[in-house]
């Protein structure tokens, strides 16, 4: 399984980003920067879970729940901003995108975060996961922007099968069940 630092290049900029991102010290290099303390104060509580061993269903309502509202009220124009500052973003941007089915999100993530390609290739698994789990059959090819394919992740769609008949999602069951036959 992929380390939980997902787009952190070293453990010291773990520790700068904790420190840069502390409610003191954040509010005052926000004072220079209109806007930019309400893009980041909500989503500092959902930086734990970067630490957790997988991204699962629950996680992704509550990546929702934070990220959902500030989605609909600022939209695509202020995702490169937020992803700059708070880079543990991109993997909850993801799930969230995956979870409701938002190609257009998903696009602009991986067209800003080419550098980070690699890196996120470490949870396509996860965020295939959640897919079958959301029954969001047409994000599943979308997710080739950052690193899917059919053929890397054939057993995670085969094991999808099973998972979305008891889920009662017969599309994606179908859909994965071709998939499987390519």
């Amino acid at each position: 399984m992929a380390s939980r630092k997902h787009f952190q290049s070293s453990r010291d900029e773990c520790t700068s980003q904790q420190v840069l991102t502390s409610p003191d010290i954040l509010q005052l290099i926000c004072q220079f920067q209109p806007g930019l303390w309400e893009d980041m104060l909500p989503f500092l509580p959902l930086q734990a879970l970067e630490q957790a061993y997988e991204l699962t269903l629950a996680h992704t309502d509550e990546i929702g729940v934070v990220f959902g509202p500030w989605y609909n009220a600022y939209g695509l124009e202020r995702i490169p901003r937020l992803l700059a500052a708070l880079p543990f973003m991109k993997l909850m941007a993801l799930a969230h995108c995956v979870r409701v089915g938002d190609k257009q999100l998903l696009q602009v993530i991986a067209s800003i975060s080419t550098e980070d390609i690699s890196r996120m290739g470490d949870f396509v698994g996860e965020l295939v996961a959640i897919a079958i789990d959301s029954d969001q059959v047409d994000i599943l090819a979308a997710l080739e922007c950052i690193g899917y394919s059919r053929e890397m992740y054939k057993g995670k769609l085969v094991f999808g099968i099973g998972d979305a008949v008891a889920r009662g999602h017969m599309t994606m069951a179908h859909y994965l069940a071709s998939e499987d036959r390519r």
